[in-house]
């Protein structure tokens, strides 16, 4: 498990920081108070200074979730490099142990697509996870769906994550 080392003693705030998801973003979708564990997801932060983090709430709608958590960073560079991570070949092994799935995909920009085993119910659940960076923020988006994403509905949240960090 990767832990949010910041470089001090604290643990990362939740900050106000952009509203990266809301209510009302995808048409039928319900806002959720979101599950933690998206920031477990990060790549590895040791040497970056993570000051706060974003987590808006969750959209559900049939069984589908859009989860999203922003890691505000000291700096622009900083979250940079942290994206640079995310890109890395030993990033992948990192997410499919913690996911407990196999990656079999690659989305757009950078996303990884997995086949996970539901830990509730039988079954299996396709993840998809996308990293967004604007400024010092990096967004984690996690699309969570028995049958995988359509590609209208994952450009909008995406598209949504971008505008909202470039504000």
């Amino acid at each position: 498990m990767t832990a949010l080392g910041c470089g001090s003693a604290k643990s990362p705030a939740l900050s106000a920081g952009p509203q990266l998801l809301r209510d009302g973003d995808l048409t039928g979708w319900k806002a959720v108070r979101a599950e933690p564990g998206i920031a477990e997801l990060a790549p590895e932060l040791s040497g970056l200074t993570v000051t706060g983090r974003v987590e808006p709430p969750a959209l559900v709608h049939a069984g589908d979730a859009v989860r999203v958590t922003g890691l505000v960073f000291a700096t622009p560079a900083g979250a940079a490099r942290a994206l640079a991570r995310a890109k890395e070949p030993a990033y992948r092994p990192f997410l499919e142990h913690e996911l407990g799935g196999a990656v079999d995909g690659r989305g757009p920009g950078t996303g990884y697509r997995l086949h996970v085993t539901r830990a509730a119910e039988p079954g299996y659940d396709t993840v998809e996870l996308y990293f967004v960076r604007g400024g010092p923020v990096l967004a984690l988006v996690e699309l969570l769906s028995a049958d995988g994403f359509d590609r209208a509905t994952r450009d909008r949240v995406l598209g949504l994550v971008r505008t909202r960090l470039s504000r």
